[in-house]
């Protein structure tokens, strides 16, 4: 099956020397995320780190790209010869990114030159950006590591060398979030590739994707630490009383966050819980219309929040729900239970976030009734005991206290940035 899945994926790309267009624009049926980088020969040869990541704008900037960034400044650390390379933006505001005035935009048809560099490539159509003989590549979503392949046989072919491994950052199991389709395809070809070092969030994870008979020669694991700014303000925890307000998760277009089900399941409770009307409940994530449920309840749309607004959030709140439909944990969950929340979500095959703290209750039915029930139980328990959610920790300090998430970046580095023959 992997071979056959290999040779129908050679058969879709567009391989070396990544040839322009000749139509003005692309054509209706292309994949608009795995239109290739066109490459050209820089006039510098130095070793180079390059990220590949769909964007940097603020409106993005959710756990997934700024683990991205943590890891690759954290793989870069040493270097003052760096580039980020925004796959999906033609404009970006970088909010996202730290350190912004560190960075210097070009545009793609500038030459290369050294320092802190980002490239806006969302317009590639007919472009090209530099490529180095010695530039080594970091993708973060599936179609970054499809361009990042792409891009190392462009160097084999056209240095005649042996490209760097491609380090691929995988955070969820991407082919899912694809019904079977060309998508899914695409997605799982990047796990098959040979010349590659897979750094996977979780070992959750990793389990997951050897249990559906994907293995790779060589791997490192990472486990998620709870955000440093949010971290700052655990301190402030039992210094005044928790008001009667629930947080929930609400991406109603991230398919995998089952807004639907979540939305069905409060307007269940707020029918059946006969205290429901004592209750707030603010949703976080994305922004949509605020929602009445029933019982004259509504929640309170708030969005993207900055990182002070959530800790405070965190800190004064009961409950909170977050429910993910993937193996990975997902961060809202166990930032919630960082800050003694009590908190609903959902297990997924071999994830079960109760084993880590048991503030976390893990639904392994997930319907709208047990979802109803699951709050009115987690809202009851705070009802009877203001203080219950405060007695319980992470099993070994997990999420909370990680000095080192990425311990093996020294040893990542000695194999993808030695300067090749």
């Amino acid at each position: 099956m992997k071979s056959f899945i290999r040779k129908k994926i050679r058969a879709l790309r567009k391989v070396d020397p990544h040839p322009l267009h000749v139509n003005a624009q692309p054509p209706a049926y292309d994949i608009p995320e795995v239109l290739e980088i066109g490459c050209r020969q820089s006039g510098l040869s130095g070793v180079r780190l390059n990220l590949l990541i769909p964007a940097l704008s603020l409106k993005f900037s959710f756990g997934g790209i700024n683990t991205a960034i943590d890891f690759f400044m954290s793989l870069s650390i040493q270097d003052s010869d760096i580039r980020i390379i925004i796959t999906d933006e033609v404009e970006s505001d970088l909010l996202g990114l730290p350190c912004r005035n560190d960075w210097t935009l070009y545009k793609a048809d500038d030459d290369d030159t050294t320092g802190k560099i980002i490239v806006c490539f969302g317009d590639r159509y007919n472009k090209s950006i530099p490529i180095r003989k010695n530039d080594v590549f970091v993708a973060t979503a599936w179609w970054t590591a499809y361009n990042g392949y792409l891009i190392q046989k462009w160097q084999e072919h056209h240095w005649q060398i042996k490209a760097k491994p491609l380090v691929y950052l995988i955070q969820d199991f991407e082919p899912a979030f694809y019904k079977w389709s060309s998508r899914y395809f695409l997605s799982l070809g990047t796990y098959l590739e040979s010349n590659v070092l897979p750094v996977i969030n979780t070992k959750l994870l990793s389990d997951f994707i050897a249990q559906n008979g994907i293995k790779f020669n060589e791997y490192y694991i990472f486990e998620p630490s709870l955000n440093k700014t949010l971290a700052s303000s655990l301190t402030r925890l039992g210094h005044s009383p928790r008001k009667k307000r629930i947080i929930i998760y609400g991406r109603p277009s991230v398919e995998r966050n089952a807004f639907e089900l979540l939305a069905k399941g409060l307007e269940l409770w707020s029918w059946r819980y006969s205290n429901a009307k004592e209750w707030e409940i603010i949703s976080l994530g994305e922004t949509y219309p605020s929602m009445v449920l029933g019982n004259k309840l509504s929640i309170n749309v708030k969005g993207k929040v900055s990182l002070q607004e959530y800790a405070d959030l965190l800190v004064s709140s009961a409950v909170g729900v977050s429910l993910m439909i993937s193996p990975h944990p997902s961060y809202p969950p166990l930032e919630m239970a960082a800050f003694n929340l009590g908190v609903l979500t959902n297990s997924f095959y071999n994830k079960d976030l109760s084993e880590y703290h048991q503030n976390i209750k893990s639904l392994d039915i997930l319907t709208p009734d047990s979802i109803a029930k699951g709050v009115a139980d987690l809202c009851n328990m705070f009802e009877i005991d203001s203080e219950y959610f405060e007695k319980n920790t992470f099993v070994s300090n997990y999420f909370v206290n990680q000095s080192t998430t990425f311990n093996f970046i020294t040893e990542l580095r000695n194999k993808v940035l030695s300067q090749n023959e």
